[in-house]
């Protein structure tokens, strides 16, 4: 759990991993002033097709 935020995320190696693929694929940028991740449209149709987690799911 993320203790500033008190929010369950993946740390580490396990979270590390997908992220950078993630960024390698085009699917998500990281923010230039937080910790926060944004979806791209690309990724938004790879993690639908990929996973069915898109948009109206």
């Amino acid at each position: 759990m993320d203790s500033s935020e008190q929010r369950l995320h993946l740390s580490g190696a396990l979270g590390r991993e997908p992220l950078n693929r993630f960024i390698e694929l085009g699917w998500i940028q990281r923010s230039d002033d937080s910790r926060a991740v944004i979806i791209t449209r690309a990724g938004r149709q790879g993690f639908d097709e990929s996973f069915g987690i898109g948009p109206g799911t």
